[in-house]
């Protein structure tokens, strides 16, 4: 696995103190409530790091790119719930079943999106690949599908927080060319 940067915390309280936090007055972490609802609603347990880090955190922007979506009460700002009805309303699986062939498309039927980024790109859980511990697999849909691909990442949701959204390198490796982050998350 990539090596954590700058020793980033896996723990979501001291990764919270650790980061610039900015749009504070709109910080609002989701309660054990609003992820058991989710978790009732959609038939489907959260990972538990996810559900630790939505706790802290909330719906908000990562290092300046990513946008991770939380169940919230909210009408705008990232929302898992919504997330999830835009993957399936506007023919984004289709899109991408299209771009990346019929192989992926039991793969795309099954994924749940949790985050994307202002270039289109998307994270999904893959279900189907669950850890002893509840976790899931998790992959990126580039936007950019000059080369089709789904990009496998290992490791936890407080992983995917530290060595992708908050890790330059992922990114580099993904798109080429530099690619800077900031140790920031932004309540959104």
């Amino acid at each position: 696995p990539t090596p954590v940067p700058r020793g980033l915390p896996a723990d979501p309280e001291a990764l919270f103190a650790r980061l610039e936090i900015s749009a504070r007055q709109r910080h609002q972490p989701a309660t054990a409530a609003r992820l058991l609802a989710f978790e009732r609603a959609r038939g489907f347990a959260l990972p538990p790091s996810y559900a630790a880090w939505a706790r802290v955190f909330g719906p908000g922007e990562l290092g300046g790119y990513v946008r991770i979506h939380v169940p919230t009460a909210r009408r705008t700002g990232p929302d898992l719930v919504r997330l999830g009805e835009l993957f399936d309303s506007v023919d984004v699986r289709a899109a991408f079943v299209e771009e990346l062939g019929p192989g992926k498309r039991a793969f795309l039927e099954r994924v749940i999106p949790f985050a994307d980024t202002c270039g289109g790109d998307l994270f999904v859980w893959d279900p189907a690949r669950t850890t002893a511990a509840g976790e899931y697999g998790i992959y990126a849909l580039p936007h950019d599908m000059r080369v089709p691909r789904v990009v496998a990442f290992r490791g936890t949701f407080a992983d995917f927080v530290r060595r992708v959204c908050l890790d330059a390198r992922f990114f580099r490796r993904l798109f080429g060319g530099p690619f800077d982050v900031k140790l920031e998350f932004v309540c959104t």
